[in-house]
């Protein structure tokens, strides 16, 4: 036995050892931040907002309340807003053209936004599902444009600390080739011979999406095109994926490597589990030892490379053994390392749905704060070629031009507000914590 080599492994695996822990403890303090640490880091004129749901027991339905909190206050105080009924009475058309919602969710909280100027709120229930800070009161001004409003996965967020990652690194993927021939499956097989295996996750996607997969979205290269020329005059490495180059496997390669700013423009999907499994088997392996979270992380995701060969039953023999399927769900990508992705930007259908428990939104938001990831842009529905295009477009320019991240997305949406009036095309995406 070589005694020296083995202390030296030793001393390699204590250091990995202290530095998981690190990470692990600066984990754990966030979770520990109490309502007094956010307050700390309010100033005058801001308001915080915790919305959550209750279930009321005399009427065995459930409420919906917002736990506010404004500087001075000696503990934070909850307005009842309204209950389920109330909520599912109002139709989705008349979300952003009426001010009925607006009247549910901000006219209860009317006596604390007089004076405030910015507020910070964080979603529950089917409120994140909802444009909330889109909504237009009875003055038909929008709620966004009458304060400067930020929406978090969690008010904590106000009292986190957070490294800033100083690598100009950035990836984007767009104009994906989903429909894969033998010969394509052989060369990516030929590729990645040598490359670890990382966790994967395989499930069966519902029948509203197979039998004979997606198709091609011209719109996401050209999108991920400009993305890309924007990243490089502003001095970033840029890592642009497109076309057969874009599988599975690739994104997963980005793991650990310090990336700042990620762009995907691609399919996305959430199915219930219900639906997934009635697509024919389970979805996912060993289910009685997962926990809910795992599960419902397998019902969302992202399309990649090949995929039509996974949506069609009758081609999934054309996957070579030990490839990934293209389904990138979030299960998978919450086992990733994106420490350091400072913005995350999902350009496709539905990336910001996903099931809706008490502890939030189970889906790719999830996933990727899991990973790491701060800032997260994403949609809440099908959302219009045409428009998506040049929101992402807008708001890299402002991005490269100097501006903070939210500022640029404000920007860019405003920009998308005139030229597409209806709430249905400008209204769709949301961003979420980005608080510089």
């Amino acid at each position: 036995m070589d005694v020296d080599s083995l202390a030296k492994v030793i001393d390699r695996e204590e250091h990995l050892l202290v530095e998981s822990s690190k990470a692990l403890g600066d984990y754990t303090k966030n979770l520990s931040i109490s309502w007094r640490d956010v307050q700390k880091q309010l100033k005058k004129g801001d308001l915080a907002i915790e919305f959550a749901t209750v279930k009321d027991t005399v009427a065995k339905q459930m409420m919906y309340v917002a736990f506010v909190l404004k500087k001075g206050m000696s503990a934070p105080e909850i307005v009842t807003l309204f209950n389920t009924d109330d909520f599912w009475d109002i139709r989705p058309k008349d979300y952003y053209t009426t001010p009925k919602l607006y009247n549910l969710i901000w006219q209860p909280l009317a006596k604390y936004l007089k004076g405030t100027k910015t507020v910070y709120f964080s979603p529950a229930g089917q409120i994140h599902t909802i444009g909330v800070e889109y909504l237009s009161g009875d003055d038909g001004k929008i709620f966004a444009e009458k304060y400067d409003t930020y929406r978090l996965s969690s008010t904590r967020e106000l009292a986190m600390t957070h490294t800033i990652n100083p690598n100009r690194k950035a990836a984007t993927y767009g104009g994906i080739k989903y429909n894969f021939t033998e010969e394509d499956w052989q060369n990516l097989q030929e590729g990645n011979d040598n490359m670890e295996r990382v966790f994967q996750d395989l499930p069966t996607i519902a029948a509203d999406l197979r039998g004979g997969g997606v198709g091609y979205l011209i719109g996401t290269r050209l999108e991920s095109n400009a993305v890309a020329d924007l990243l490089r005059t502003d001095n970033y490495d840029v890592y642009a994926l497109s076309g057969g180059d874009a599988p599975e496997e690739s994104f997963k390669s980005l793991s650990g490597t310090g990336l700042k700013i990620l762009h995907i423009g691609t399919h996305g999907f959430y199915e219930t589990e219900a639906d997934l499994e009635n697509a024919g088997r389970k979805f996912y392996i060993n289910s009685q030892q997962q926990s809910d979270e795992d599960r419902s992380l397998s019902c969302s995701g992202l399309l990649f490379a090949g995929v039509n060969s996974t949506l069609d039953p009758k081609r999934n023999d054309e996957i070579p053994e030990g490839l990934d399927d293209g389904v990138l769900t979030a299960k998978e990508i919450s086992r990733l390392d994106f420490k350091g992705l400072d913005l995350v930007v999902l350009s496709a259908c539905q990336t910001g749905l996903g099931q809706i428990t008490g502890e939030g939104v189970f889906g790719l938001q999830r996933g990727f704060k899991k990973a790491g990831a701060q800032t997260i842009i994403m949609s809440l529905w099908s959302v219009n070629d045409d428009s998506t295009q040049m929101l992402m477009t807008e708001f890299f320019q402002n991005l490269t031009a100097g501006m903070s991240k939210r500022t640029a997305f404000r920007a860019a949406q405003q920009t998308i507000h005139e030229n597409f009036p209806n709430p249905v095309d400008w209204a769709a995406f949301v961003m979420v914590d980005a608080l510089d």
